[in-house]
């Protein structure tokens, strides 16, 4: 996967664009977006824990769009 480090929500990213969230025990979490919703794959000491895991679209937690200045 590629890995790119933005400061975007996961509503904000475009279809397979790819961001990672740290974790604090050392690990990382990518989320692509992908048609439909978004793919967590969790990493931890180097190697996947868990299987990759959709994640369908829904806006119950996006926040409203920011005003133009």
């Amino acid at each position: 996967m590629a890995e790119e480090k933005k400061d975007k929500t996961i509503y904000e990213l475009e279809l397979h664009e790819t961001t990672i969230i740290p974790t604090t025990v050392g690990g990382k979490i990518e989320v692509t977006r992908v048609a439909g919703g978004w793919v967590y794959s969790f990493e931890y000491a180097g190697f996947r824990q868990s299987p990759i895991v959709f994640v369908p679209f829904d806006k119950e937690f996006m926040s409203p769009p920011k005003k133009a200045k």
